[in-house]
């Protein structure tokens, strides 16, 4: 907001209703040559009381962690650099550093700066997701599993989620994998147990988190020949094979090329069949997604 500020000191909690001891930003917007000046103090300042200059076109000035009020006044200079009282006023904007919108009240963090004529919105590439701990990783390493045996994932939500990005890869042998929903059609006869490890992608806590959330998404695997059949059709898949030279290959998708929602109370299975030559399979796979609590 902007206020007139004249030859006498004032409190800025007076003029402005910001509350003391609230952080705030200070820009001299008045005339040129016009200068403000800045005491904090629990009592009011003398006359002849110097405080800190603010200049007309200079940098915005802010004020944190301050537990007494703040003052202000404009002032000018006699030709002998003495202060003169005048009865003029300058313009200056005063804003609550947590609200920094001059109408909307927008909070200070969807800004990038709180200087106003360069400040921008913020917009980048990071998730929200991210920032509040609810974006997971599921690794698994894909050892030694002889040509003719099925790997199966079973995977379960217990919340909504999305899969930002899927990563599989193979040193050796060749599988494809086929992801299927669970129905009715499918015939399991494998036995399955935990494989794998969930970890949060951001280690950082939000400021809101006093821990992080615990993921509802669980994953289990059976290793067997002949354990998954089904006459459903796949919904997705993809084939990874290894060269004979023992050079790795890999496929994936992320967030920018494929993004796939997960109803909660879903169960999905993921069929690695063998195919193309006779090694077993070694490699990994990876999986991040946002979970929506």
């Amino acid at each position: 907001m902007n206020y007139s500020v004249g030859g006498t000191w004032t409190a800025m909690s007076v003029l402005t209703a910001i509350p003391i001891g609230a952080p705030v930003s200070i820009r001299n917007i008045g005339r040129a040559g016009d200068i403000i000046e800045i005491i904090i103090s629990a009592t009011e300042p003398l006359e002849s009381d110097r405080g800190e200059a603010i200049t007309q076109l200079g940098n915005t000035y802010r004020i944190t962690n301050h537990p007494n009020e703040v003052w202000i006044r404009y002032i000018s200079y006699s030709d002998s650099s003495t202060i003169v009282t005048t009865s003029k006023t300058c313009l200056v904007t005063i804003q609550q550093s947590s609200y920094i919108s001059d109408s909307d009240g927008l909070p200070a963090d969807l800004f990038t700066s709180d200087e106003l004529g360069t400040r921008r919105l913020a917009v980048d590439s990071q998730q929200t997701s991210y920032e509040e701990n609810a974006q997971f990783r599921y690794f698994d390493r894909i050892s030694a599993v002889p040509n003719g045996s099925q790997i199966v994932y079973k995977f379960t939500t217990a919340n909504p989620l999305n899969v930002l990005q899927r990563y599989f890869e193979l040193s050796s042998g060749g599988r494809q994998l086929l992801v299927y929903p669970h129905t009715e059609n499918i015939v399991f006869t494998g036995t399955l147990v935990d494989s794998g490890r969930i970890t949060p992608i951001n280690s950082n806590l939000s400021p809101n988190n006093a821990t992080h959330p615990v993921t509802g998404f669980t994953a289990q695997r059976a290793v067997g020949s002949g354990i998954f059949s089904t006459t459903d059709l796949p919904i997705d898949g993809v084939s990874v094979v290894s060269d004979s030279q023992g050079n790795a290959s890999s496929s994936s998708f992320s967030a920018d090329g494929l993004r796939t929602g997960v109803p909660s109370g879903t169960v999905s299975y993921f069929v690695l069949n063998s195919i193309a030559n006779n090694d077993a399979a070694s490699g990994a796979l990876r999986f991040v997604y946002e979970e929506l609590f």
